[in-house]
């Protein structure tokens, strides 16, 4: 995905729930940091955007509220005539799906779009070490490949992500994180 693919799936959640500030957690919020030609393309390969509203008509949502709101973005979801428009999509995510270390919304990351009418959205994408940290928390095996191509390319580096994971939650479980990342420690 490129930086102008992630705009217009900013302007089509806009279009569809009338979202203001849409929350972009995943692999693609990389692109509010970098222009994807700073970008290695294992990072970028993805052509999803996992989006959640967080504010519509001026409002902030409340959990449950942005969760109902987020639904409607399935309807430009994988497969859908959007998608096989663009050839991109947008999977809604609910508030609960990433894990993240403390301080993550202070660290959030703002690419604005705005579309023909006017209508500005505001996309805010996680800090690429807080990505990190939640790629690293799921731990599958395309999570693990995107934070291991983030480090070759220095555009992360391992002693940030290691103070990060200390910032979860009591009981969550990151020891796999850690022995991963400290597998790239010189």
């Amino acid at each position: 995905m490129r930086r102008d693919e992630l705009r217009l799936l900013l302007l089509e959640a806009r279009r569809l729930t009338d979202a203001d500030e849409v929350l972009v957690i995943g692999s693609q919020s990389v692109l509010a940091t970098w222009d994807d030609d700073e970008l290695p393309e294992e990072v970028t390969r993805s052509r999803e955007a996992d989006m959640l509203v967080r504010v519509r008509n001026g409002i902030r949502l409340t959990d449950s509220e942005a969760d109902y709101v987020s639904g409607f973005l399935e309807s430009s979801g994988v497969l859908s005539e959007f998608d096989l428009e663009h050839g991109i999509h947008i999977d809604s995510v609910s508030p609960n799906t990433a894990t993240l270390p403390e301080g993550w919304e202070g660290r959030l990351v703002p690419i604005s779009a705005i579309g023909e009418d006017g209508t500005e959205v505001i996309g805010l994408c996680l800090d690429p070490y807080d990505a990190c940290v939640s790629k690293l928390v799921a731990f599958r095996e395309h999570d693990r490949e995107f934070v291991g191509h983030m480090i070759r390319a220095a555009l992360v580096k391992p002693a940030t992500i290691l103070d990060r994971l200390m910032g979860l939650a009591p009981g969550v479980e990151a020891n796999h994180a850690y022995v991963f990342v400290q597998g790239f420690m010189d």
